[in-house]
Protein backbone atom coordinates (compact mmCIF):
# COMPACT_ATOMS: atom_id res chain seq x y z
CA UNK A 1 0.00 0.00 0.00
CA UNK A 2 1.87 3.05 -1.38
CA UNK A 3 0.76 6.08 1.50
CA UNK A 4 0.97 10.02 -0.43
CA UNK A 5 0.79 13.20 1.09
CA UNK A 6 -1.59 15.02 -0.73
CA UNK A 7 0.18 18.74 -0.41
CA UNK A 8 3.48 17.40 -1.52
CA UNK A 9 2.37 14.37 -3.76
CA UNK A 10 5.49 12.72 -2.35
CA UNK A 11 5.29 8.80 -1.09
CA UNK A 12 5.44 8.69 3.20
CA UNK A 13 5.71 5.23 3.27
CA UNK A 14 4.73 1.78 1.65
CA UNK A 15 2.89 -0.32 3.47
CA UNK A 16 4.20 -4.13 3.03
CA UNK A 17 1.09 -6.58 1.99
CA UNK A 18 2.76 -10.11 2.56
CA UNK A 19 1.42 -13.34 3.88
CA UNK A 20 3.49 -15.11 6.43
CA UNK A 21 4.92 -17.27 3.58
CA UNK A 22 6.30 -14.27 1.90
CA UNK A 23 4.10 -14.63 -0.92
CA UNK A 24 1.77 -11.61 -1.74
CA UNK A 25 -1.36 -10.85 -0.39
CA UNK A 26 -2.82 -8.98 -3.51
CA UNK A 27 -4.63 -6.21 -2.04
CA UNK A 28 -7.44 -5.08 -3.83
CA UNK A 29 -9.70 -1.89 -2.07
CA UNK A 30 -9.63 -0.23 0.86
CA UNK A 31 -12.01 1.69 3.10
CA UNK A 32 -11.61 3.83 5.68
CA UNK A 33 -13.21 4.49 9.11
CA UNK A 34 -12.63 6.80 11.66
CA UNK A 35 -8.50 6.53 12.23
CA UNK A 36 -8.19 2.84 10.50
CA UNK A 37 -7.78 1.71 7.00
CA UNK A 38 -9.50 -1.46 6.01
CA UNK A 39 -7.73 -3.18 2.95
CA UNK A 40 -9.42 -6.66 1.14
CA UNK A 41 -6.61 -8.41 -0.57
CA UNK A 42 -7.31 -11.46 -2.58
CA UNK A 43 -5.37 -14.24 -0.61
CA UNK A 44 -9.22 -14.14 1.46
CA UNK A 45 -8.19 -11.41 4.06
CA UNK A 46 -9.40 -7.97 5.48
CA UNK A 47 -5.98 -5.97 7.25
CA UNK A 48 -7.00 -3.26 9.75
CA UNK A 49 -4.21 -0.17 9.47
CA UNK A 50 -3.42 2.27 11.43
CA UNK A 51 -3.48 5.83 9.71
CA UNK A 52 -1.19 6.96 12.52
CA UNK A 53 1.33 5.21 13.04
CA UNK A 54 0.73 3.10 9.37
CA UNK A 55 1.43 -0.07 10.65
CA UNK A 56 -1.08 -3.31 10.02
CA UNK A 57 -2.62 -3.70 13.63
CA UNK A 58 -4.48 -7.08 12.64
CA UNK A 59 -5.84 -9.08 9.92
CA UNK A 60 -9.26 -11.34 9.58
CA UNK A 61 -10.47 -13.53 7.23
CA UNK A 62 -13.24 -13.19 4.30
CA UNK A 63 -14.02 -15.16 1.47
CA UNK A 64 -13.02 -16.35 -1.28
CA UNK A 65 -10.84 -13.47 -3.37
CA UNK A 66 -12.51 -10.22 -1.95
CA UNK A 67 -13.09 -7.60 -4.54
CA UNK A 68 -14.20 -4.63 -2.84
CA UNK A 69 -14.75 -3.65 0.62
CA UNK A 70 -17.31 -0.69 2.37
CA UNK A 71 -18.54 0.59 5.75
CA UNK A 72 -22.06 0.81 7.32
CA UNK A 73 -23.44 1.00 10.14
CA UNK A 74 -20.29 0.48 11.81
CA UNK A 75 -19.87 -2.92 10.13
CA UNK A 76 -17.22 -3.50 6.85
CA UNK A 77 -18.77 -5.16 4.08
CA UNK A 78 -16.53 -7.06 1.61
CA UNK A 79 -17.58 -8.82 -1.70
CA UNK A 80 -16.51 -12.57 -2.36
CA UNK A 81 -15.46 -13.06 -6.14
CA UNK A 82 -13.66 -16.52 -6.00
CA UNK A 83 -12.67 -15.17 -9.29
CA UNK A 84 -9.05 -15.92 -9.04
CA UNK A 85 -9.24 -19.58 -7.79
CA UNK A 86 -12.33 -20.57 -10.23
CA UNK A 87 -12.65 -24.34 -10.61
CA UNK A 88 -15.42 -26.25 -12.52
CA UNK A 89 -16.41 -28.23 -9.14
CA UNK A 90 -15.67 -24.85 -6.88
CA UNK A 91 -16.95 -22.09 -8.88
CA UNK A 92 -17.05 -18.61 -8.14
CA UNK A 93 -17.96 -17.27 -4.18
CA UNK A 94 -21.47 -15.57 -3.94
CA UNK A 95 -21.12 -13.95 -0.82
CA UNK A 96 -20.84 -11.00 1.03
CA UNK A 97 -18.33 -10.92 4.28
CA UNK A 98 -19.98 -8.78 7.24
CA UNK A 99 -17.15 -7.55 9.27
CA UNK A 100 -18.20 -6.23 13.21
CA UNK A 101 -15.64 -3.60 13.26
CA UNK A 102 -15.06 -3.10 17.13
CA UNK A 103 -14.28 -6.72 17.87
CA UNK A 104 -12.54 -6.78 14.09
CA UNK A 105 -14.48 -10.35 13.84
CA UNK A 106 -16.73 -11.61 11.16
CA UNK A 107 -20.02 -11.95 12.29
CA UNK A 108 -21.90 -13.22 9.04
CA UNK A 109 -22.25 -13.98 5.59
CA UNK A 110 -24.94 -12.89 3.23
CA UNK A 111 -25.29 -15.06 -0.12
CA UNK A 112 -25.64 -11.72 -3.18
CA UNK A 113 -25.67 -14.23 -6.23
CA UNK A 114 -22.64 -15.19 -7.91
CA UNK A 115 -19.43 -13.49 -7.74
CA UNK A 116 -19.91 -9.80 -6.33
CA UNK A 117 -17.92 -6.65 -7.39
CA UNK A 118 -18.70 -3.63 -6.75
CA UNK A 119 -19.94 -2.77 -3.05
CA UNK A 120 -21.09 0.56 -2.00
CA UNK A 121 -23.16 1.95 1.48
CA UNK A 122 -25.81 4.36 0.52
CA UNK A 123 -27.82 7.05 2.99
CA UNK A 124 -30.25 4.98 4.58
CA UNK A 125 -28.08 2.31 6.17
CA UNK A 126 -28.45 0.18 3.32
CA UNK A 127 -25.37 -1.84 1.04
CA UNK A 128 -25.70 -2.47 -2.27
CA UNK A 129 -23.41 -5.01 -4.50
CA UNK A 130 -23.07 -5.84 -8.17
CA UNK A 131 -22.94 -9.60 -9.07
CA UNK A 132 -21.32 -10.58 -12.06
CA UNK A 133 -22.46 -14.57 -12.37
CA UNK A 134 -20.22 -17.44 -12.99
CA UNK A 135 -19.40 -16.28 -16.32
CA UNK A 136 -18.67 -12.77 -16.44
CA UNK A 137 -19.06 -12.60 -20.05
CA UNK A 138 -22.73 -13.99 -20.22
CA UNK A 139 -23.63 -10.63 -18.94
CA UNK A 140 -26.28 -12.13 -15.96
CA UNK A 141 -25.07 -8.97 -13.87
CA UNK A 142 -28.11 -8.15 -10.84
CA UNK A 143 -27.55 -5.38 -8.18
CA UNK A 144 -28.41 -5.98 -4.98
CA UNK A 145 -29.75 -4.29 -1.69
CA UNK A 146 -28.63 -5.53 1.63
CA UNK A 147 -30.65 -4.52 4.34
CA UNK A 148 -27.79 -2.73 7.07
CA UNK A 149 -29.13 -3.51 9.55
CA UNK A 150 -30.59 -6.84 9.40
CA UNK A 151 -27.81 -7.94 7.31
CA UNK A 152 -30.08 -10.01 4.78
CA UNK A 153 -30.60 -9.33 0.84
CA UNK A 154 -33.92 -6.97 0.53
CA UNK A 155 -34.27 -6.80 -3.00
CA UNK A 156 -32.30 -8.07 -5.98
CA UNK A 157 -32.41 -5.87 -9.01
CA UNK A 158 -32.80 -7.40 -12.96
CA UNK A 159 -30.29 -4.34 -13.41
CA UNK A 160 -27.32 -4.94 -15.89
CA UNK A 161 -24.53 -3.39 -14.10
CA UNK A 162 -20.49 -3.79 -14.15
CA UNK A 163 -19.87 -1.29 -11.59
CA UNK A 164 -21.42 1.74 -10.20
CA UNK A 165 -21.46 4.87 -7.93
CA UNK A 166 -24.04 6.34 -5.68
CA UNK A 167 -24.28 9.98 -4.93
CA UNK A 168 -26.92 10.91 -2.58
CA UNK A 169 -30.73 8.69 -4.15
CA UNK A 170 -28.90 8.14 -7.26
CA UNK A 171 -26.87 5.51 -8.12
CA UNK A 172 -25.13 5.26 -11.76
CA UNK A 173 -24.82 1.96 -13.02
CA UNK A 174 -21.77 1.15 -15.86
CA UNK A 175 -22.29 -1.95 -17.72
CA UNK A 176 -20.61 -3.67 -20.42
CA UNK A 177 -21.63 -6.22 -22.94
CA UNK A 178 -18.95 -8.36 -23.77
CA UNK A 179 -21.47 -10.50 -26.64
CA UNK A 180 -22.34 -6.82 -28.33
CA UNK A 181 -19.38 -4.80 -27.51
CA UNK A 182 -21.73 -2.19 -26.49
CA UNK A 183 -21.46 -0.02 -23.00
CA UNK A 184 -23.93 1.80 -21.10
CA UNK A 185 -24.16 4.31 -17.81
CA UNK A 186 -28.22 4.27 -16.04
CA UNK A 187 -29.27 6.99 -13.81
CA UNK A 188 -31.07 4.89 -11.06
CA UNK A 189 -33.09 6.25 -8.12
CA UNK A 190 -32.32 4.13 -5.05
CA UNK A 191 -35.74 5.21 -3.55
CA UNK A 192 -37.79 4.06 -6.14
CA UNK A 193 -35.69 1.81 -7.92
CA UNK A 194 -36.55 3.04 -11.13
CA UNK A 195 -34.06 3.46 -13.87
Amino acid sequence: IEVIDFQTGTSIKQISMLAENGSSRQPRHIAFHENKAYVCSYDGTVARIDTTSLQIEAIVKAGRNPENICVQNKKLYVSNSGGLDYTEGLGVDNTVTVIDIASFTEIKKIEVGPNPGCILPDSDGNVYVATHGSNISDGDFHLVRINGLMDEVEHIYDEKVMNFAINGNIAYLYNYNYKTESSSIKVFNLKTGET
